[in-house]
């Protein structure tokens, strides 16, 4: 029976044996249930006409630890971020460890909250106790990027004085139980109510909780945890608030529990009891789970786990009087890994909305590597999606240059006024310069048959390269000040042609825009996009290309660029270059053309399930917007989002 049930049934119980013994002595029965149980009808009554929750203070040996002098609570608060993306049954693993390694101890409480796009949690304790504060944040920060919080203080205005009208009830019940009663309880009743409205607080709308679990457990087998687990943690992703509450439950609970199975002799009873502990026994004893209290609060119902509208959510909150039995493994049924962003200085950018609908923003300038891959097979929007993407980034100060092959991008240059230069009819000025200097380039060059001497052989080896193809280079004026498309379209034809000018193009920008003695820039100012990237693998000098590649872009951090690789199969990239990225997007498709990447990156079953019931964009702009199916993955933090990706339409033609 959940607690406020049983306090309303002592109440009327209390009430109508006084009412019924109508002698003097009985009144004081009343006595210890307005002193026990007296501030818990209050709050029930209260409730029913405005959220509230205990007013709290600041601890004077502790700033940051809000103190509830009603209940002797004390409540620490971290601001969190997952490093790692972890959703339902994948996150058992990481679930068991983080409640072993803090073992909470009887007294204790861990609330994780969620307001909007802010994760939180709080450490409750009956005793103040900093060194056991410290243990709590040093096994937090294994699993999130925390940030001890001020304390939240009883924020909100004042509860009214209207519960001082309850004394009227006496006055009326005197009229049953006897006029003794006001004098033996009406005193303690209107103490009780100075107690109350002095400890209570009305909280802001916009941070209550509204449902709350009605059920007092939750028995289930691990078979039916499995698929409830991922459907449960889905619902509270979509939540705009949500919270849960855990606390330790001796393990001679469930034994008392069960204690009498075999004893009795209603056999019925027996096997009811059998049939509940036998899914229990195998969760702990398999699965090492342990028993546990569970509070979830939402603002929104989850039938799953009874979870439905409640007055008492918000202050239930802070009391944690009425838990659910469960075990560990029911933590899994709350997003408690999901959703950690990147946390960074400077510029954020948008690029993606999870699956719920939330904005995945990324720190453009705090990224620990510089440089991102992009895989997606044909016709799964990578263009469309690295294209829409760079509208992005061109808008928030980055000046970009894409390396393209096919053509993709040469709308994209023509609607952000970006220079185009039609290689290799068109070259840079200062290209046989750059490239002169670069011993990467001779190693290039030579694998081509053609020996580099100087800035003079440069241009004669760019020439007869461009020969091949019938074409006369003309260096022209570029100093990098627009964005730039570098379109290779005209060699599409003469496979070793393009792969050579692309070659020579990636050396030439990452030497071209490296600062040399100049002091670092604190910010990033430039994005090299390379379109195709799997002709750099078929290059004669492919070993020499990506040793260079590899190092330059380890450094690009300094110098002020990012490079971003684009590719149809993991396979085509140097698998270094894949896992080192700061951001690797994977596109949906079939299992075939997706099943590799996500073998190497470590993505879940859930995650290829995702890719592969991918729709086209061009399927998904049937329903209005087009937009890209992907996962996005996020260094240095095992940061993970199953993604919808809005498409520029702009970008494409009409048909």
């Amino acid at each position: 029976m959940k607690y406020y049930t049983r306090v309303l049934l002592y109440f009327a119980g209390g009430l109508a044996f006084v009412a019924v013994a109508q002698f003097p002595p009985a009144a004081l029965l009343l006595l210890p249930l307005v002193l026990i149980h007296g501030e818990d009808l209050l709050v029930w009554l209260y409730s029913r006409l405005a959220p509230i929750e205990p007013a709290r203070v600041r601890h004077p040996e502790d700033e940051k630890c809000a103190y509830d002098p009603r209940h002797k609570l004390y409540h620490w608060l971290w601001k969190v971020e997952p490093n790692r993306s972890l959703f339902g049954v994948e996150s058992a693993e990481a679930v068991h460890e983080l409640y072993n390694k803090l073992s909470p101890q009887r007294g204790e409480w861990l609330t994780y909250i969620v307001l909007g796009d802010e994760k939180f949690i709080r450490f409750t304790s009956r005793r103040f106790d900093p060194e056991r504060v410290r243990q709590i944040e040093a096994v937090l920060g294994e699993f999130y990027v925390v940030n001890r919080e001020g304390a939240w203080v009883g924020w909100g205005r004042p509860v009214r004085k209207w519960p001082y009208l309850t004394a009227l009830f006496w006055l009326f019940y005197s009229l049953i139980a006897g006029g003794w009663v006001l004098a033996a309880v009406l005193p303690v009743w209107l103490w009780v109510v100075h107690r109350f409205v002095k400890g209570y607080v009305e909280v802001p709308l916009l941070v209550k909780f509204t449902h709350r679990s009605l059920t007092d457990s939750w028995p289930s087998s691990r078979q039916i945890l499995e698929l409830i687990a991922g459907a449960d943690a889905r619902i509270y992703a979509s939540m705009p608030r949500w919270a849960v509450a855990f606390a330790d439950r001796p393990p001679l609970e469930i034994a008392k529990k069960f204690q009498r199975t075999y004893e009795g002799r209603d056999t019925g009873k027996r096997l009811v009891r059998l049939g509940e502990l036998a899914p229990l026994l195998e969760r702990v004893s398999q699965y090492n789970e342990r028993p546990l209290l569970l509070y979830p609060f939402a603002t929104a119902d989850v039938h799953t786990q009874s979870v439905s509208l409640d007055y008492l959510a918000q202050a239930e909150l802070w009391r944690l009087k009425d838990g659910v039995k469960a075990l560990t493994g029911d933590l899994m049924r709350f997003p408690i890994f999901y959703g950690g962003q990147l946390l960074g200085s400077g510029r954020y950018v948008t690029l993606a909305y999870d699956r719920y609908g939330r904005p995945v923003s990324i720190p453009i300038d705090s990224l620990p590597n510089v440089h991102g891959v992009v895989i997606g097979p044909s016709g799964m929007g990578k263009s469309w999606t690295v294209g829409s993407w760079l509208s992005l980034l061109a808008e928030s100060g980055l000046k970009i240059f894409v390396v393209d092959p096919h053509g993709d991008f040469k709308r994209w240059a023509m609607l952000h006024n970006a220079v185009i230069l039609d290689v290799p009819r068109e070259l840079p000025r200062d290209l046989p310069a750059v490239l002169a200097k670069t011993l990467e380039f001779r190693q290039v060059a030579k694998a081509y048959g053609y020996e580099i001497m100087g800035e003079e052989s440069v241009v004669s080896t760019l020439e007869k390269v461009a020969a091949l193809v019938d074409i006369k280079p003309e260096f022209v004026d570029w100093d990098g000040g627009r964005h730039t498309v570098f379109y290779l379209r005209s060699v599409r034809g003469a496979r070793d042609v393009a792969v050579f000018f692309m070659s020579a193009l990636m050396l030439y920008l990452f030497r071209k825009f490296t600062k040399g003695d100049e002091e670092p820039p604190e910010s990033l100012q430039y994005l090299f996009v390379f379109d195709e990237a799997r002709l750099v693998g078929d290059s004669p000098a492919s070993e020499v290309l990506l040793r260079a590649v590899k190092e330059l872009v380890q450094g690009g951090r300094k110098e002020g660029y990012a490079a971003w690789f684009v590719v149809q199969l993991e396979t085509q990239l140097e698998v270094e270059l894949l896992r080192s990225a700061s951001l690797v997007l994977v596109l949906g498709g079939t299992a075939r053309a997706v099943g590799g990447a996500a073998a190497v990156l470590g993505l879940s079953r859930s995650d290829l399930s995702y890719l592969t019931s991918a729709l086209t964009p061009y399927e998904a702009s049937l329903g209005g917007q087009p937009y890209a199916t992907g996962v996005l993955l996020l260094a240095p933090r095992e940061i993970k989002y199953q993604v919808k990706i809005p498409l520029n339409p702009a970008l494409k033609r009409k048909k």
